[in-house]
């Protein structure tokens, strides 16, 4: 592919298509996306973990996350609540806290979500949707997360060739 500047075999091509930073596709499709889904547990008023996976990042670079899980309740009650939040390897990344809350009459069944990036060295690294519950909650869905690991040079902006 050349450069949309014009097709001249004396300028280098723009895009590497054999490799990106240096890797192939076999190489980063094991280690770009991970995703786990499991029935998360019920009734925990303390955090407790809803699902995890792994992901080995290569390089420096940049992980996205999303996670969630679904709850309803059973009754009457104030402030009933579901929480979520994200961590890696067990430290929670700042800004994903969400606590969703739930009425009986309003809204008996809710979905807790939150999303986060954040910029890590080379290694590997254990991704947890953690959620609780307040009393109130009857039951939760399943718990879902999945991670994206993209070469970047730590400033979000730029790809990281090694």
């Amino acid at each position: 592919m050349r450069r949309l500047s014009g097709n001249d075999p004396a300028v280098p091509p723009s895009v590497n298509a054999i490799q990106l930073g240096g890797f192939t596709a076999q190489e980063l499709a094991p280690r770009a996306v991970h995703s786990a889904t499991e029935d998360a547990p019920d009734g925990q008023p303390s955090y407790v973990l809803g699902t995890a996976v792994n992901l080995v990042a290569p390089t420096q670079g940049t992980i996205t996350i999303t996670g969630g899980v679904s709850g309803n309740i059973a009754g009457g009650g104030d402030n009933i609540a579901i929480g979520c939040r994200l961590t890696i390897n067990d430290v929670e990344v700042p800004g994903s806290q969400r606590d969703v809350f739930l009425t009986p009459l309003g809204a008996p069944s809710g979905s807790c979500s939150t999303n986060a990036a954040k910029n890590v060295p080379k290694g590997t690294y254990e991704i947890e949707l953690v959620i609780n519950t307040s009393p109130g909650v009857s039951s939760l869905s399943q718990a879902s997360v999945w991670a994206v690991w993209v070469p970047f040079n730590g400033l979000g902006n730029t790809p990281f060739v090694p």
